[in-house]
């Protein structure tokens, strides 16, 4: 298994860093624009028998942009609504993901998330996500 030094690595290390690397002085705060973000979407199913299906393919990643992966999976008992948490670089690649994937089977509203102010627990009792299936 091959480490990857973070920024943070590179930027705590009194070693000198790779040529190619990334590096922000220790003080400076201002998000990167490669620096992914949090993500949320809210899906209005139209069509459970035709969203669910696609949807599959979000779960899964197929098709996802660089750096774009679901990271929460929030189904309505119903299935009339899905709320998902995405990890990406822009909301713009989430929501086309979402938009091009399901088509008209669902109406998604996407936004970023305030990564400062949010928080997050692992509630008891929802499993861990699942291997994709092959």
């Amino acid at each position: 298994m091959t480490v990857q030094p973070t920024m943070e690595w590179v930027t705590m290390c009194d070693a000198a860093p790779p040529p190619n690397a990334r590096v922000k002085p220790s003080n400076d705060t201002t998000p990167d624009k490669e620096d992914p973000m949090y993500v949320v979407v809210h899906h209005k199913i139209l069509n459970p028998e035709t969203a669910f299906p696609r949807g599959q393919a979000l779960i899964d990643g197929t098709g996802a942009p660089e750096g774009t992966r679901v990271l929460q999976f929030y189904p309505h008992v119903d299935g009339s609504v899905v709320t998902c948490l995405w990890e990406t670089k822009s909301v713009a690649d989430v929501q086309s993901f979402a938009d091009t994937t399901l088509g008209d089977s669902s109406v998604n509203v996407c936004y970023e998330v305030d990564a400062e102010k949010a928080f997050a627990d692992h509630p008891a009792g929802l499993s861990p996500k699942s291997a994709p299936v092959t």
